[in-house]
C-alpha cells in the first residue's frame, strides 16, 4: 500500500513537479534501502524520511513505496524514477567536485601526475627545484597510467601531467618536453653495442602490453624489421619488465629512465636503429595552465636534460 500520509506542502497545487529536497530524500531512500538508513545519511529523524516521502508521493501524485512488514518496497514507478534521480544526483556531486577542485587549484598549490617511469627518477628532482624556486607552495603528487592521467585532468582533479607519446585528445592539450631512447636490459654481458632488433631474434624476450604507448612502438618497430620476439612473459609496466630482465627471465626493452634509475646490476645497451619517444606534459584545454604549471613544467624539464646529461 502507499505511505498514504496525505501530508504534502501548501503548494497552491497537488501532483506538480517534485521538489528539490523531496527528489534528494526519495534518491536517498533508494540508495540506503530504508528510511533509518536514509535518515542517518541526511542527517534527520527516520520518522522526518518517512514524512518527506509522503510529501514527495503526494505532490508528484504516484505511489513510490509500499509497505511490507515494516519495510519500505519500491513501486515500479519509483524504480524508474530513480533510474533518472541517481544520474542528476551523481551529476551534481560532479559539479561540487569541479567546484571545490577549481577552488583549490588557486590556493597555492599545485597537483601533478606523472607516469611510474617518471616518478623514479625525473619527477622527484622536478619536484625539489620547484619547492626551492618556490618555497611554501603545496604540491600533491600522484602516480597514475596514461589514461587515468587524461580522465582526472578532465575532471580538473590535476593541474599537470606527464607521460610518454601522448596519445591524440581534443581536450588535452600535448606539450612536447624531450626525446627519449628506449634500452635493452639483461643480464647477459656478451650481448653486443648497440643491439639491433635482430639480435633479439631466439632470445627470451620480455614484451610490453602492446597498448602500452612504448609497447605499441616496440610493436611496430619489431613488426617494420620482420621480427616475431620469442615472448618469455609479457608485463604491463616498465618497472617490473627491468625486474624480470634482472631476473634472467629475458630480455626487456624500456625507457630509459626506469633503467638509468633501476638498472644497477644489470646489462643496458643502446638500441639500434634507435627507438625514440617523446615526453610531453598534458593540460586541460578548458582551463589556463597558471604560472605554478609553467614553473613546474619548467623545472621537469630541467630536471630531465640533467639526468640526459649524467647519463651522457
Amino acid at each position: 500500500m502507499s505511505l498514504g500520509y496525505g501530508l504534502r506542502e501548501d503548494t497552491g497545487q497537488k501532483n506538480g513537479p517534485m521538489r528539490l529536497r523531496h527528489l534528494e530524500v526519495f534518491n536517498t531512500v533508494m540508495l540506503a534501502g530504508t528510511a533509518s538508513a536514509a535518515g542517518r545519511l541526511l542527517r534527520i529523524s527516520q520518522p522526518a524520511v518517512t514524512k518527506l516521502l509522503a510529501q514527495a508521493e503526494a505532490e508528484a501524485g504516484l505511489r513510490l513505496f509500499e509497505r511490507d512488514r515494516g519495510r519500505l518496497v519500491p513501486t515500479a514507478e519509483a524504480q524508474a524514477l530513480f533510474a533518472q534521480t541517481r544520474k542528476a544526483f551523481a551529476a551534481m556531486d560532479d559539479v561540487r567536485r569541479l567546484v571545490r577542485n577549481l577552488r583549490d587549484s588557486q590556493a597555492g598549490r599545485i597537483r601533478v601526475a606523472a607516469i611510474p617511469a617518471l616518478s623514479l627518477g625525473v619527477l622527484p628532482r622536478a619536484v625539489q627545484r620547484f619547492l626551492r624556486l618556490l618555497p611554501g607552495t603545496g604540491c600533491e603528487v600522484a602516480t597514475h597510467h596514461t589514461h587515468e592521467i587524461i580522465q582526472d585532468l578532465l575532471h580538473h582533479e590535476l593541474d599537470v601531467g606527464f607521460v610518454f607519446n601522448a596519445p591524440p585528445h581534443e581536450a588535452v592539450q600535448a606539450v612536447p618536453l624531450a626525446q627519449a631512447r628506449m634500452v635493452a636490459v639483461a643480464t647477459d654481458p656478451a650481448l653486443p653495442q648497440p643491439l639491433s632488433l635482430g639480435d633479439l631474434a631466439g632470445r627470451p624476450f620480455i614484451a610490453l602490453d602492446p597498448a602500452d604507448p612504448l609497447g605499441e612502438l616496440l610493436q611496430g618497430a619489431a613488426r617494420r624489421a620482420g621480427l616475431e620476439p620469442r615472448v618469455a612473459v609479457r608485463v604491463q609496466t616498465y618497472h617490473t619488465a627491468l625486474m624480470m630482465a634482472r631476473s634472467g627471465v629475458g630480455i626487456a626493452v624500456i625507457d630509459r629512465y626506469t633503467a638509468l634509475a633501476l638498472g644497477q646490476g644489470s646489462v643496458v645497451r643502446e638500441l639500434d636503429p634507435p627507438i625514440a619517444f617523446t615526453l610531453h606534459a598534458l593540460t586541460a584545454r578548458s582551463r589556463q595552465a597558471g604560472h605554478l604549471v609553467d614553473r613546474f613544467v619548467a623545472c621537469l624539464k630541467a630536471a630531465e636534460r640533467e639526468i640526459a646529461r649524467a647519463a651522457g
